[in-house]
């Protein structure tokens, strides 16, 4: 009987670790290969403390409050207070940290799905290999912190502010960043897919080596920028300009710049993007250098102080635009290119180049003595 019950005992465990093992394996497979491992939460204990948040800050006021390979599903994190605190490989699912404050502190392998941060505040923290999935952070507050391979999609930062803040190998997709405060900041290296910088406030930021793709910077104000970037459908219809550079080491396809307004303004290094747009533009000290554009519309647009130097133009409108004290130097014309309605106030034209295949239209066009070209 005993030979007997050993055996029994021993199939039991045969069983149920074939059990855990078939588990593990269809998790894996769920994974893309990846074994899954749940991880723990909060004990009954840890979440007691955290009804009164105002205690619990006292409580971690020394030591910060350090997580390990945790998960926070849906937990009222607000108003909590931080310092000094590492979080590692946590999950924070379907929970509130609004009115939280951070300061000095690691986030790491972090992922937050539908959280909401609404106003809270991050002072000199770091985040390496973070997501933010479907996370509301309208009003939050980023100063002087660090982001190094962070994901953020389908997630809003209307109305954030970020200062002095720095953006490594950043994925972005499906974005809302409106009438957001950006000041000081970098992104390095990163991707922009259909993000929202509309109605903002940005000064002095660098967008250093990124790719864009269905991303703009309509109706903000931008002073002191610089766009190193690449990619198609970048648009920053009706902000307003002072000093910024738009430079590439690629092309930016369907580069949209109707309607804007300022000075100091530089766009160089295109080479032949599609569908280059300054419509309706009015801009002192304005540069386009160093550029191929296979179509270029600028339509009814004002130029004053400004310089076209070094650029092809395989297709070009000019209609009822209107130059003053502007110098084209280096100009490259070919195919159609369209002056119709222009008006040339002290303009100069130094070295044109016309294509063998170039057509030039200068109806009702307003110039000194003779044909500029």
């Amino acid at each position: 009987m005993i030979v007997r019950r050993n055996c029994i005992n021993n199939a039991a465990g045969i069983l149920a670790c074939c059990g855990f093992y078939l588990i593990t394996v269809a998790a894996a497979v769920a994974c893309g290969g990846k074994a899954f491992v749940l991880k723990p939460g909060l004990s009954d204990s840890e979440s007691q403390r955290l009804e009164d948040m105002s205690a619990f800050n006292r409580s971690v006021l020394k030591d910060g409050w350090n997580l390990d390979r945790r998960t926070l599903d849906r937990k009222k994190l607000d108003r909590i207070e931080l310092r000094g605190s590492r979080w590692r490989d946590v999950d924070v699912v379907s929970s509130t940290l609004i009115g939280a404050s951070f300061k000095s502190c690691i986030f790491e392998s972090v992922e937050l799905r539908k959280t909401d941060l609404e106003k809270a505040k991050f002072e000199s923290c770091i985040f390496k290999g973070c997501v933010f999935n479907d996370v509301s952070a309208a009003h939050a507050e980023f100063i002087s912190c660090e982001f190094e391979r962070c994901t953020v999609e389908s997630s809003d930062f209307d109305s954030s502010r970020f200062s002095g803040t720095v953006f490594r190998s950043m994925k972005a997709r499906q974005v809302e960043w409106r009438y957001a405060h950006l000041r000081g900041i970098v992104f390095h290296q990163s991707e922009f897919r259909e993000v929202a910088f509309s109605d903002g406030e940005i000064r002095g930021a660098r967008f250093d080596d990124c790719l864009m793709w269905r991303t703009g910077f309509s109706s903000g104000s931008l002073e002191e920028c610089v766009f190193d970037i690449r990619g198609d459908f970048v648009n920053f219809v009706e902000s307003r300009c002072s000093d910024i550079t738009i430079t590439s080491r690629a092309s930016i396809n369907d580069l949209n710049l109707t309607y804007i307004k300022g000075s100091r303004i530089v766009v160089q290094n295109l080479g032949w993007s599609e569908m280059f747009s300054m419509s309706f533009a009015m801009v002192d000290r304005f540069q386009l250098k160093n550029s191929r554009l296979r179509y270029a519309s600028f339509l009814a647009a004002t130029y004053d102080n400004s310089l076209f130097e070094d650029v092809r133009f395989e297709f070009a409108q000019f209609d009822k635009c209107r130059f003053q004290r502007t110098r084209f130097k280096n100009i490259t014309l070919n195919g159609e290119i369209l002056f119709d309605g222009a008006r040339f106030e002290d303009t100069d034209f130094i070295n044109i180049h016309k294509g063998d295949n170039v057509t030039i239209s200068f109806k009702n066009t307003v110039y000194r003595n003779k044909s500029p070209f």
